[in-house]
């Protein structure tokens, strides 16, 4: 009996050369991996959707990271019992500790006095721009 091939997540610029082997290579397996959402997907161009359609039509499965990833996927006719939905929770508590352990140490070099709260934020803009900022009291 022949050892069955256990399927490897592939994710990024490689999923389109993997989607290429598979096709040369019938017998492998093809596990996409996803981390995207509605939302972050939502600027891209017609080339970038047929890659995605064809890589996807190779696909065995795809491991996504949400419901929104999941409806994403779906709408280029896999179906549902090929999507897999990857929760990544976060430990919460970890940063707890780390905020109130440097939140004090920091609150003098920012400039924030005891007992005031204050928002970090951090994000990526659609265009690519990485965003960091400290708001102002907010207590």
């Amino acid at each position: 009996a022949r050892a069955r091939r256990r399927a490897r997540p592939v994710r990024g610029s490689r999923s389109l050369q993997a989607a290429l082997h598979r096709t040369l290579h019938p017998a492998t397996r093809l596990l996409i991996w996803a981390t995207l959402s509605e939302h972050t997907e939502r600027l891209w161009g017609k080339g970038r959707l047929l890659a995605r359609r064809a890589i996807l039509g190779r696909a065995d499965g795809v491991l996504v990271n949400g419901e929104s990833g999941a409806r994403y996927i779906g709408r280029f006719g896999l179906p549902e019992e090929r999507i897999f939905r990857i929760n990544q929770p976060v430990d919460v508590d970890l940063f707890i500790a780390v905020s109130r352990y440097f939140g004090e140490k920091m609150r003098g070099p920012l400039g924030l006095p005891p007992g005031k709260l204050a928002v970090v934020y951090n994000g990526i803009r659609p265009d690519g721009l990485y965003l960091c900022g400290l708001g102002g009291d907010v207590s």
